[in-house]
């Protein structure tokens, strides 16, 4: 996952900041990996929209979204 490679392996940070905070709380960090995993893997919470399609996040928060290859 490209989230914990940014947190923990030195890994590039995303270029859409706000699609890596999938818990929608205004910081990239373990929590955000935890919550896809759980999505994924355990029947976790659905993520915060506009997780489905593709559209701006709503929440304002410092994180930002220079470009979403998947949605242009």
């Amino acid at each position: 996952m490209s989230v914990l490679r940014h947190l923990f392996g030195g890994g590039r940070a995303p270029s859409c900041a706000k699609s890596a905070d999938a818990n929608d709380d205004g910081t990239l960090d373990i929590a955000d990996a935890v919550a896809m995993l759980a999505y994924l893997f355990s029947g976790g919470n659905v993520l915060p929209q506009p997780f489905t399609a593709c559209g701006a996040d709503a929440t304002i928060d410092a994180l930002d979204c220079a470009a979403y290859a998947p949605c242009e």
